[in-house]
């Protein structure tokens, strides 16, 4: 872990000496529009994920695949927050929705997620996007 967090660091203080080299003074506006772009991700993220999980709760739906889907983008927004060109590229990349479905399927799980119904044993497979488009239409 070290090591990596070593590298790390190497890799964004090069990386952000060239793009400063290439971009000059402007770095410094980029980098307080990234961590305003972020607090405001920040924010909405947590805003839907709270609207999501009322919407969960009342539906009594199984919740982990709609903090998987929600986890990327905080994330990213928390990325987008600290400076480096290196954290603001892996922020924007997880904000976008098809990053966070590559990441849930590389680490073997499916957004698809089973649960007991409450009168039977029968497996009901529940959908995140089917829901949301339930939700949207009432």
């Amino acid at each position: 872990m070290k090591r990596f967090l070593l590298l790390y660091l190497f890799l964004e203080v090069i990386i952000t000496t060239i793009f400063i080299q290439i971009i000059g003074g402007w770095f410094i506006i980029q980098t307080i529009l990234s961590f305003l772009f972020g607090i405001f991700l920040v924010k909405a993220s947590f805003a839907k994920l709270i609207n999501a999980l009322k919407l969960y709760k009342q539906l009594d739906r199984n919740l982990g695949f709609l903090l998987k889907e929600n986890l990327s983008s905080i994330l990213g927004a928390v990325l987008l927050i600290m400076p480096g060109v290196i954290t603001d590229l892996l922020g924007l990349l997880l904000q976008v929705k098809l990053t966070s479905k590559l990441l849930i399927a590389l680490r073997g799980k499916n957004t698809n997620y089973q649960k007991q119904t409450r009168s039977n044993n029968e497996k009901v497979v529940i959908d995140y996007d089917d829901i949301v488009a339930d939700h949207s239409n009432s």
